[in-house]
């Protein structure tokens, strides 16, 4: 896209303010008082819409696309918004030529969701409900309407095979689809966000956004435009053509877990002063003791240096070079190094793959290559792991997932996890949440929380289960929460001599493969959280005569939502499963969030427990979320010289 070009660019909004108590109380409150009218109405609708597909199934291909195009031209002229009765009937031929293009007529919950969608809500479906088809109905409404619409999915994987299972679909609307990864190049992509409908992740998008901002010298504007265009500057070639509708996937995890982390350009930048100094740091800092000269902050990744701590770093300073010897920059120093042998655990946050560190998403167990840590503690990691120290690197522009996705006009999204997350939703993004019905009764069994005095216990207990439900022909996933735990139970079960999977961080190539096998008759799979969300085991007839899929959780997540993340791999449209959760009194979760003193509370009531364990994790996070995000703005607007988002 040419700096000409910019002048059609979609205009960036400004990222609104944190709201008032008193601007989300009521309006909440509201909401929930009305959720059961709302989903009778869309009840409603979708059957109306349901009984008009019937109609349909006489017409002709040519004759329907004729229909399609009718309500293509309405959509494009923003017809669709205003009048409900367009929105039912484009809706009606969409159902009728799904069942034509992919062979699945969409159900009414499914219909139910999209209209929510298109209302800008965020929906919560039960898992195997069929988001895909639901999420691409929305979709072509909004590919019709004048203006990009992106599709944002939990990772490339997802993205290219929902894009590629909708074509048909979109192909028969007039529509291109179009799913990014991360092997284009800008020219590719630039050709891609010219399409109407892109599939893509959360990071590629927003690093995209980014990269414009950096050519461009700022936000893209139609009157920077214009003014560099009256004095003969040359073109800048732009990707994207500005944010106006985002349907997000997942939407729990991108919106919120995922909320504060920020998406960095950068450049590397050779530092050979800081490189010596985060070795020497490396060596040194095993001369300090937790407690005696600094306190880790519960639940934070912060150090607190106490007066023996103070007078160990002005002694030890003395081996660093000049420039780190002050006392702000040795506590900087040591604090990144403290920080990589306590809190940054190897298998756990990290991977080292062919000499390099690579960060673990924790909450979807994958690894994230390019991904780096900030401020040296990159650096300080890698020390520890024993591995090449690289360049720090030189920030160009930064922008969180949470201030990007506020610069949409318009978001909706679905997840099948949106429990106790419609407030945050509200406080940030101003859109409600909307529970859809299941379609069929759910026939999955979950057991009480069986709780252990150790890991260790804990695992045998574990085994032994595995080994049960093996001998019965039962398909069985266990899911860890980090690679360490992954491969500390493969290591029980390789003693005990039972067949496995092991699907970690360490072998993503492995995933396709070993998904499609684990839902056979007697199969083990262990895997971290990449076998949660998207994930869709498809049981053999003898898997499912024996009682479906086992789901074990190994150990209880801080967010309950991920925790039902893992359940929804099991009894999905109404097959049967079975869910077994085990936690132990050394669990993360219990110990950075329960006091040492109610520890034997938590023998007596496991699940009442956990769950305040989990709670207590909740607020925190969300607190953190609001410090960071209310910091990032208020950065933002002391620096006068920095454009508005």
């Amino acid at each position: 896209m040419e700096m000409t070009a910019a002048f059609r660019h979609e205009p960036t909004r400004r990222i609104p303010k944190d709201p008032r108590w008193f601007e989300v109380a009521p309006a909440l409150l509201w909401h929930r008082l009305r959720r059961s009218q709302l989903e009778s109405k869309y009840a409603q609708e979708a059957a109306q819409v349901s009984a008009s597909v019937k109609d349909l199934s006489t017409l002709s291909d040519p004759q329907l696309q004729a229909l399609l195009d009718q309500s293509r031209q309405a959509a494009a002229r923003r017809q669709i918004d205003t009048s409900r009765a367009i929105l039912c009937n484009a809706l009606a031929g969409l159902c009728e030529a799904a069942t034509r293009q992919l062979g699945q007529t969409p159900y009414k919950v499914q219909i139910m969701a999209a209209l929510a969608m298109l209302d800008g809500y965020v929906v919560q479906v039960a898992p195997g409900e069929g988001k895909t088809l639901t999420l691409g109905l929305a979709a072509v409404i909004r590919g019709w309407e004048p203006g990009p619409c992106h599709l944002i999915t939990a990772n490339e994987y997802l993205a290219a095979r929902d894009a590629e299972f909708l074509q048909p679909l979109y192909a028969f609307c007039r529509l291109e689809a179009v799913a990014l990864n991360a092997e284009m190049n800008p020219e590719e992509k630039r050709i891609a966000y010219t399409k109407p409908i892109v599939y893509a992740t959360a990071k590629q998008v927003i690093a995209d956004h980014l990269i414009d901002r950096v050519r461009f010298g700022g936000v893209v504007d139609r009157i920077q435009a214009s003014l560099r265009t009256l004095r003969g500057e040359a073109s800048v070639p732009l990707m994207q053509r500005g944010l106006q509708d985002v349907l997000v996937d997942e939407a729990d995890q991108i919106l919120i877990d995922e909320a504060i982390t920020p998406m960095i350009i950068s450049e590397p930048e050779p530092n050979p002063g800081l490189k010596d100094a985060v070795a020497k740091a490396h060596a040194l800092v095993e001369q300090l003791e937790t407690d005696r000269h600094y306190r880790l902050v519960p639940g934070q990744r912060d150090v607190i240096w106490r007066e023996a701590g103070q007078e160990a770093l002005a002694r030890l300073a003395k081996q660093l070079p000049a420039m780190w010897r002050s006392r702000g920059r040795r506590e900087d120093l040591f604090t990144q190094a403290v920080l990589a042998r306590e809190r940054f655990i190897q298998d756990h946050h990290y991977v080292v793959l062919e000499d390099e560190v690579v960060i673990v998403d924790e909450g979807t167990g994958r690894s994230m290559p390019g991904r780096t840590w900030s401020y040296g503690l990159h650096q300080a990691i890698e020390a520890r792991a024993g591995v090449p120290l690289t360049d720090p690197s030189r920030t160009l522009a930064r922008l969180s997932f949470q201030n990007f996705f506020k610069l949409y006009g318009r978001l909706a999204g679905a997840s099948g996890t949106l429990q106790d997350i419609d407030h945050e939703l509200f406080f940030n993004y101003r859109v409600h949440t909307l529970r859809i019905p299941p379609r069929v009764p759910s026939r999955r069994q979950i057991d009480p929380v069986q709780m252990f005095a150790d890991r260790l216990t804990k695992r045998d207990a574990v085994v032994a289960r595995i080994r049960q439900l093996h001998q019965q022909g039962r398909a069985v996933l266990i899911g860890t929460r980090n690679v360490a735990d992954s491969e500390f139970l493969a290591e029980a079960l390789t003693q005990q001599r039972l067949e496995f999977q092991l699907l970690n961080a360490k072998q993503p190539a492995l995933e396709a493969e070993i998904v499609s096998a684990a839902g056979g008759s007697g199969k083990i799979t262990v895997a971290t959280n990449m076998a949660g969300r998207g994930t869709d085991i498809k049981l053999s007839p003898e898997a499912a005569e024996a009682g479906g899929l086992c789901v074990m959780m190994f150990e209880p997540h801080e967010s309950i939502r991920v925790d039902w993340q893992l359940y929804g791999r099991t009894a999905r449209q109404g097959q049967p499963g079975e869910v077994f959760r085990y936690a132990s009194l050394e669990d993360e979760l219990i110990t950075r969030n329960l006091p040492r003193a109610i520890h034997w509370l938590a023998r007596l009531k496991p699940q009442l427990m956990i769950r305040a364990a989990q709670q207590r994790a909740e607020r925190r996070a969300f607190g953190l979320r609001k410090r960071i995000n209310r910091a990032t703005r208020e950065s933002q607007e002391r620096m006068t010289f920095t454009d508005h988002v």
